[in-house]
């Protein structure tokens, strides 16, 4: 019996560390992609000049545990256009990114050599959009692709519109309340 919970507990943590590996490799894909989208880039200071994709970046080793982030005083330095094209740039690489792996795991059955997907994307994003400098700039480039369909929700309310909507927003309350009458009066008239 000793042996059996041995080679289970031993199963267990090869898959555990598997996981594990596999989860730190989905995230130093995501910063290689975001590195290599702006690796070759110059982007334009606010007092002029310029300064190297990379730069943008604080500095990282892919073999430690660190979250790439964003250097925030080289950030600071860039103009507005600059700070959305940078944004804008990795965003774009990783969407692109994205997109292939969940073709891929489609294609394959679910299956892709590595665990890159949108949860590995949305949490790094997250801890992206609480530094103060990217954050805005980051959430109104995600938002720039969702767009309220006004058209369409017009559309399906439009038959319902006046009168009609009244008395369909009317009619549960109307039932509710005959609903109460019909037990108060119910009690009422079996009271012993």
């Amino acid at each position: 019996m000793k042996k059996v919970i041995m080679l289970i507990s031993s199963f267990l943590l090869v898959m555990v560390l598997g996981m594990t590996t596999l989860a730190d490799d989905a995230q130093k894909t995501l910063y290689k992609t975001a590195l290599n989208a702006t690796k070759e880039k110059q982007y334009e200071k606010e007092d002029g000049g310029y300064i190297a994709g990379p730069d943008v970046w604080k500095a990282w080793d892919e073999t430690s545990d660190q979250e790439l982030m964003i250097n925030e005083d080289n950030y600071q330095s860039l103009s507005s256009s600059a700070k959305k094209q940078f944004t804008s740039d990795f965003t774009t690489a990783i969407n692109t990114q994205l997109a292939e792996y969940e073709k891929q795991a489609t294609e394959n059955d679910g299956y892709t050599d590595t665990m890159f997907n949108r949860g590995t994307v949305s949490s790094w994003y997250k801890s992206l959009q609480l530094n103060s400098t990217i954050g805005t700039q980051l959430m109104s480039d995600i938002l720039a692709g969702a767009k309220p369909e006004f058209e369409d929700t017009e559309r399906i309310y439009k038959p319902y519109d006046g009168v009609k909507l009244t008395v369909l927003t009317a009619l549960p309350w109307v039932g509710i309340v005959a609903v109460i009458i019909f037990l108060i009066w119910y009690f009422v008239k079996h009271r012993k």
